[in-house]
């Protein structure tokens, strides 16, 4: 089995997608739409590794040192 996202675009859409789900060919799923959510900062703690994090946070200083010597503020 597959699950597809689809966005209707016709008010009929609707009606012939529940005349597949009683032919038993489709099953509709009642879910939130998490679209157009947005994530709060809390939701992401622990996403990163914290070496990840650090490799990324000194690859920021390094870009950010390079910028200032190539690019001196006049």
């Amino acid at each position: 089995m597959e699950t597809i996202l689809i966005q209707l675009k016709h008010a009929k859409a609707r009606k012939l997608l529940e005349e597949l789900e009683n032919m038993e060919i489709i099953k509709l799923l009642n879910t939130p739409s998490q679209l157009n959510s947005k994530i709060k900062p809390s939701q992401l703690r622990g996403f990163l590794s914290k070496e990840t994090a650090d490799a990324l946070l000194n690859h920021i200083v390094k870009s950010r040192t390079e910028w200032t010597d190539r690019f001196p503020e006049k």
